[in-house]
């Protein structure tokens, strides 16, 4: 015990003896810890005035919407359909032409499910009529035998309803069957005359369906064209076109034709809609 108790002496002795050492050393602490404190003080308020000109700039820039949802939305819209190249076919029934226009949907991004469309002119109308664009496809719009007293002038088509449907990723594997049905060996023979009798003009063609599936109808859409103006459209069924079935059509034209610049043949299915397919097990 009076080791203790002088061990608690000499640390009160001490700390009397040094009072004032200890206090001069308070002091100084506090001294430095304000001018610490002061100088972070001073050194934010130099930060301040230096950037405050772009502090108030980043505070006004949060208030306001950045996003340009009209430019997003123009983006994103589909593109229009093009129609050119409208022409009007005399048939040999008088008073019976083809209506023909070339369209295409430009946008690869959307399906135009359902176009609902008449041709119009000076005095009269068409049928509408109805069809649908792949993305990025090209095909016709037509009314065949149209019954007109005169030949229409201010030819124009009128579309009466569009409607679109964007392309998933799902979507794009189904896109591809298209380009492997093929149409090969067209070869085109001119209206002749032999025996009194005249033989009509006629197309022939191998049909080859390359892909894996089998469909109820591919309509083969002929389009024969001299220079670049059509002349002669004409629709040929494919009725149950089986997988990997080749097939050699002849077709005979009402039309008196005796020579062509080109003849294209395209396939026109909705190769989108599964009502189209024929059971595997048909």
């Amino acid at each position: 015990m009076q080791e203790k108790e002088l061990k608690k002496l000499n640390i009160a002795y001490w700390l009397l003896e040094h009072r004032k050492l200890l206090k001069y050393i308070l002091i100084y602490f506090l001294i430095a810890l304000n001018l610490f404190i002061w100088g972070i003080a001073i050194y934010q308020f130099s930060l301040f005035l230096t950037y405050r000109k772009a502090y108030n700039q980043m505070l006004n820039d949060l208030t306001q919407d950045k996003i340009d949802y009209l430019a997003i939305h123009k983006h994103n819209q589909p593109l229009p359909l093009t129609i050119q190249n409208k022409t009007i076919i005399t048939l040999p029934i008088k008073g019976e032409y083809d209506l023909v226009a070339e369209a295409e949907n430009q946008d690869s991004r959307w399906v135009i499910k359902n176009f609902e469309y008449k041709f119009v002119w000076s005095g009269g109308e068409s049928d509408s009529n109805r069809t649908f664009f792949l993305p990025s496809e090209k095909k016709y719009l037509f009314v065949l035998n149209q019954k007109i007293k005169n030949l229409p002038k201010n030819f124009q088509i009128k579309i009466i309803k569009i409607s679109y449907q964007r392309v998933r990723p799902k979507m794009r594997k189904k896109l591809s069957i298209l380009s492997q049905l093929k149409f090969r060996k067209v070869i085109f023979s001119p209206t002749m005359r032999a025996n009194q009798k005249i033989i009509p003009a006629q197309i022939k063609f191998q049909a080859i369906n390359q892909s894996a599936y089998s469909f109820w109808q591919v309509n083969a859409i002929i389009s024969i064209y001299q220079g670049s103006r059509i002349i002669n459209l004409t629709i040929y069924p494919l009725r149950n076109w089986r997988a990997d079935e080749k097939r050699n059509i002849e077709i005979n034209l009402s039309l008196p034709l005796t020579s062509v610049t080109s003849i294209k043949i395209i396939p026109e299915i909705n190769i989108l809609d599964k009502s189209v397919f024929m059971p595997l097990n048909n």
